[in-house]
């Protein structure tokens, strides 16, 4: 597999992502995009860390689904698998910013509070990582394994029980 193919792979799956992000995201949660550019500098911290969050997803799904046997179903794993790391990232993405500060995060960022913009980003980037390491695979079995270690990391991400290593 050639590096121009995997930058391809990786180059598609990212803006997929984000036009994805920027289509349904106003649908789950009610966002600001005035103040991505203006003075509230927690906005823009916060949604930097969603992007980042997205890169590191669709560089995992690329690693982790790019074979180089078949370039059609290499596209279509690639694709489902971009799919369901985005759903899970943005879905536990909401939720434990919801349950940071109990749900006060989000009129602390809106305030402009930069430490509570950092408090987002770093819980996405987190997430992100997780949701990189999950998704893997090429087959259904691999959706199947992906959403029971997605959902085990998780849980100890939110529960805070520490981090989940394997050997």
């Amino acid at each position: 597999m050639g590096s121009g193919t995997v930058a391809a792979f990786y180059a598609a799956t990212f803006v997929v992502m984000l036009v994805l992000r920027r289509v349904l995201r106003p649908l789950v949660r009610r966002s600001d995009d005035r103040n991505l550019l203006g003075e509230n500098r927690a906005t823009s911290i916060a949604e930097a860390g969603g992007l980042l969050a997205v890169s590191v997803v669709a560089a995992g799904v690329v690693k982790n689904c790019l074979h180089g046997e078949d370039l059609a179903a290499d596209a279509m794993w690639c694709g489902g698998f971009a799919l369901l790391g985005f759903v899970l990232l943005e879905l536990t993405g909401a939720i434990g910013t919801s349950l940071l500060l109990h749900r006060r995060l989000s009129s602390a960022i809106t305030g402009g509070n930069a430490a509570a913009g950092l408090a987002a980003a770093g819980h996405y980037v987190a997430t992100g990582i997780i949701t990189a390491k999950a998704v893997a695979g090429s087959d259904l079995k691999g959706i199947g394994l992906s959403l029971t270690f997605f959902a085990l990391a998780e849980v100890a991400h939110l529960t805070g029980a520490g981090p989940v290593t394997t050997a």
